[in-house]
């Protein structure tokens, strides 16, 4: 903390602004909070040539945002499918509520101690659109409990009402279907930087890396000794910190009296 990762990653940003020829290629920067997007906006509002990179053709964004943006949202109105709400809370309270005209179901979850919590987090997984969930595990999908949970998810995404997760599938689906995308992605965006990367979940590491060619320039900024989501799953797939990346090894507010 406090090492200049964000100082550097916006300095950097800054330096490209003044030499970006391109009208229509952009440079995209993927955070993985809002919090940490805002502040490499406000700095690079702080001049004129930094402000150039805050609208068309560039991208700064979480990757929820990037991914809604340019993939799961162009999808889903491509086949007429409304969007109501992308909310996790919106969903659960209408999937518990569905829950309880569905008696099998709402048996099953009763008597299991993370029941609910299963209910609550249905999600399309994959290129697939398979039916899962964020918490636990399904019943087989020949049981009525999981046909009772899939015509829950069904009926709720007919209403246009998703969970975060869902939109990460869709834009699978999308790349599977359309392998056009991750050209034009590619074509669009010849320079990828990720802050934050150690908050870059093995999901979407993969789904990062379908996206973009190798023709695209990825450069990855992060601490993982400062990662704040770990499930387990799948850590050792992570690919960040790869060998020979340049390390910043001072601190400007994080002192040996603190540590």
């Amino acid at each position: 903390p406090g090492s200049g990762k964000t100082t550097l990653l916006a300095a950097k940003l800054m330096l490209l602004a003044t030499k970006w020829k391109h009208a229509n290629r952009g440079i995209c920067v993927i955070s993985h909070t809002n919090v940490a997007a805002a502040e490499i906006s406000k700095r690079l509002a702080l001049s004129a040539q930094g402000a150039s990179l805050l609208g068309y053709p560039h991208f700064i964004g979480t990757i929820h945002s990037f991914i809604n943006t340019h993939l799961a949202l162009p999808l889903l109105r491509s086949v007429n499918c409304g969007v109501d709400s992308i909310d996790n809370d919106i969903f659960e309270k209408n999937a518990l509520y569905m829950m309880r005209s569905k008696g099998t179901l709402k048996t099953w979850a009763a008597n299991r101690p993370n029941g609910e919590d299963i209910v609550r987090t249905l999600i399309h997984v994959g290129e697939d659109l398979k039916l899962g969930t964020e918490i636990g595990s399904l019943p087989s999908e020949t049981s009525k409990t999981w046909k009772q949970a899939d015509e829950i998810k069904t009926a709720l995404s007919n209403r246009g009402i998703f969970r975060h997760a869902d939109m990460f599938a869709f834009a699978s689906f999308l790349l599977k279907g359309s392998p056009g995308v991750s050209a034009a992605a590619s074509w669009r965006y010849p320079l990828v930087l990720i802050d934050e990367m150690q908050d870059t979940d093995s999901d979407q590491e993969r789904l990062l890396d379908s996206i973009f060619s190798g023709d695209v320039v990825v450069q990855r900024f992060g601490d993982r000794n400062q990662r704040i989501l770990s499930s387990g799953k799948d850590e050792d797939k992570l690919t960040f910190p790869k060998s020979g990346a340049l390390t910043v090894s001072s601190t400007k507010r994080f002192p040996v009296e603190i540590a």
